[in-house]
């Protein structure tokens, strides 16, 4: 079976970091770029599913 894409994950990454900014926090660039990194790979993965599902629609058709 598919893994499904969750947009959870994503939107959990980036209300940390709303909140972490909201709340006084500096972010090293370190923090930031990680924060970044982990959005595009599960945009990424997201793309690749997307991509899979779609695929299989053609072969179907």
């Amino acid at each position: 079976m598919m893994p499904t894409f969750s947009l959870h994950k994503i939107y959990e990454t980036i209300r940390d970091l709303e909140e972490k900014v909201a709340h006084g926090a500096e972010l090293s660039r370190e923090e930031l770029a990680s924060s970044i990194l982990r959005i595009t790979k599960r945009l990424r993965d997201g793309l690749e599913v997307a991509l899979k599902e779609i695929d299989g629609l053609k072969d179907h058709t």
